[in-house]
């Protein structure tokens, strides 16, 4: 099978958004289009969205505004080493998955 990078790319911010939403105490969405819905074959990755459903996303965004105010978020090294070496293309796909265009609450 011939590798297409762009496909293997979109999985890969689909299942990072997916994970990031469990480390908000998001459970698996019953809306198979959501990022947060199961995926028990790699095919049902194709199927989901790379964004959060209406309800995920009003359970989420409360929960990142306590985190970023705990430093959860803030000051990560992984992310001031991804900066120096220019490498926020995927990071940037995956924040404009969970949080929209704006890149959430306060930037």
């Amino acid at each position: 099978m011939p590798s297409d990078h762009e496909l293997f790319r979109q999985r890969l911010i689909k299942e990072a958004v997916h994970e990031v939403g469990h480390t908000l105490n998001l459970t698996h969405c019953d809306d198979y289009r959501c990022v947060m819905a199961s995926s028990h074959a790699v095919e049902w990755i194709d199927l989901k969205d790379s964004a959060l459903c209406d309800n995920c996303h009003s359970l989420a965004v409360p929960r990142a505004v306590i985190s970023r105010e705990n430093k959860l978020w803030s000051d990560c090294h992984v992310l001031n080493r991804d900066r120096a070496l220019g490498n926020m293309g995927a990071r940037s796909d995956v924040t404009t998955a969970l949080w929209g265009k704006s890149g959430g609450s306060g930037g």
